[in-house]
């Protein structure tokens, strides 16, 4: 799976897009609008996304920003060990 997020300018501003996007479906299987691109976005997708994953799955979760990666790890993927190392290499 693998996540990021898209700025799109608008004429009253902007609006971000927060997809996540399942690599063996081919499905957007989480996603968020916002008018910023905050952790509270990502706690949503996280959230959509925790309650389609089957008991027992251990998906990987690809973005390109590391240190979006640590602070959600930390947060919300307990009981998988949270380390920088681990998430840098997937």
């Amino acid at each position: 799976m693998g996540t990021d997020v898209t700025e799109f300018k608008q004429p009253w501003g902007k609006a971000y897009f927060a997809p996540i996007y399942d690599f063996g479906s081919k499905e957007i299987v989480a996603w968020s609008t916002s008018l910023s691109p905050s952790m509270a976005q990502q706690y949503d997708i996280l959230s959509q996304l925790r309650s389609k994953i089957p008991e027992g799955a251990h998906p990987i979760l690809h973005s390109d920003s590391k240190n979006v990666h640590s602070r959600i790890a930390a947060a919300c993927w307990r009981p998988y060990p949270a380390s920088r190392d681990r998430i840098a290499a997937s």
